[in-house]
């Protein structure tokens, strides 16, 4: 009885090894998972960003160009005006 008894000790020890080793190796798994996806993150919210600088910058260069066509509107009003011989009415 007592051998039996020994013997099934000696098994329950090693399952419990294999459980704790098994866990381990979930746990191990989990993180690098975990890790993973902390690098994705990292990744799409630097493509958002430089998405974002993109269309600030698309959009800097928009309104410029328009303040240029503004200027050189408003250049042309005067020249015709002083051509015309015809008071500028800016």
């Amino acid at each position: 009885m007592l051998i039996v008894l020994i013997i099934g000790i000696g098994f329950l020890n090693a399952d419990d090894i294999q459980n704790i080793e098994k866990l381990k190796a979930e746990k191990k798994v989990l993180e690098l998972k975990l890790e993973a996806y902390t690098i994705k993150k990292k990744i799409i919210e630097m493509e958002m960003f430089f998405e974002k600088n993109r269309v600030e910058k698309e959009e800097k260069v928009e309104r410029e160009n328009a303040l240029i066509q503004l200027k050189n509107d408003l250049r042309a009003k005067r020249r015709n005006s002083q051509r015309d011989n015809k008071p500028y009415k800016g």
